[in-house]
């Protein structure tokens, strides 16, 4: 039994999203804000005070695609692992923050509209089936497509997303 706390947390992208790396390979992270409120009983809304996670991007497709798709100020939904992280500042006091290492993130789309186009890497086969599909999400890239002089893996796929050609044309519902 896997004893990880998973959450889903609906929030604003506070700081856009940007490329990390260090020893260990290449992530995404951005600050994700959540501010709880209600209306009371005479209709006026209520807000509680915002808290506030760093989400964290390991899986190389989606760290790319979060690059590509997600901006200061959008409305989003992250699912993934909770934990806390705590470190001593310069002026060494104890600091602490929640962490998000996301599996999935997503626009909130009771805010607005979304236009989504599928891509596939250079020399990788399309899913036959959406059930084919949904079976590789989670799945590393191979190595084989993402090799590529300078960058790193996160590079490369950034560079392979922009390149690619949809496999669908998208369409926008109004």
């Amino acid at each position: 039994m896997n004893n990880e706390t998973r959450v889903s947390v609906c929030g604003w992208v506070g700081r856009g999203p940007e490329k990390q790396s260090s020893g260990s390979g290449e992530w995404t992270r951005f600050r994700l804000g959540t501010t709880p409120w209600w209306k009371d009983a005479n209709g006026q809304a209520i807000s509680s005070r915002t808290e506030w996670f760093d989400v964290r991007v390991n899986h190389p497709a989606l760290a790319a695609n979060v690059l590509l798709s997600i901006r200061k100020g959008d409305p989003v939904i992250v699912h993934g692992r909770l934990r806390s992280a705590s470190w001593e500042g310069q002026d060494g006091k104890p600091h602490w923050e929640m962490q998000i290492v996301a599996e999935t993130v997503g626009p909130d789309l009771r805010w607005g509209h979304s236009t989504f186009t599928r891509f596939r890497l250079p020399g990788a086969e399309a899913p036959a089936t959406p059930a084919e599909g949904e079976a590789r999400l989670g799945q590393p890239v191979p190595e084989s497509q993402l090799v590529e002089a300078g960058g790193g893996a996160l590079g490369a796929l950034s560079r392979a997303v922009e390149a690619a050609p949809p496999l669908v044309d998208t369409a926008i519902f109004e």
